[in-house]
């Protein structure tokens, strides 16, 4: 327990963030807090991270959203794409995943969140594409 009686949380293993980081993935953090917002094999994967508000809004770009084309007989989607502003976002970056323990619960909480989610990734695509 903290000062203020809230639970602070454990750090992240050191074995694990080693893991993790051997493993070549990378996160896209905002830029003001270092807060982790998605982990993804390639930076080229986090350009499909949304905003967590459910406003469907690309994070990673100024003012990009997802646009779908569906075939209109059977309303079953066809193609998605990108449009807007497709700038890169001045408000959040990338880096290579290092596990790092954060200074406040909410960040500690998001570095847990995408450690669980990078280490589920490499542990269940183990052995699942060829070397």
């Amino acid at each position: 327990m903290n000062r203020d009686n809230t639970r602070t949380l454990d750090a992240i293993e050191p074995r694990i963030a080693r893991f993790i980081s051997d493993q070549g993935f990378y996160v896209l953090r905002d830029k003001a807090t270092g807060i982790a917002l998605n982990v993804s094999y390639t930076p080229e994967g986090l350009k499909w991270t949304m905003a967590p508000n459910g406003s469907g809004k690309l994070i990673f770009f100024r003012k990009a959203h997802l646009i779908r084309h569906y075939n209109k007989t059977t309303l079953q989607p066809t193609k998605v794409e990108i449009g807007g502003d497709v700038r890169p976002s001045n408000k959040v970056y990338v880096e290579k995943f290092i596990p790092t323990n954060q200074p406040t619960n909410r960040a500690q909480k998001a570095e847990y969140t995408w450690t669980d989610k990078a280490y589920k990734m490499a542990v269940l695509n183990a052995g699942a594409f060829p070397a």
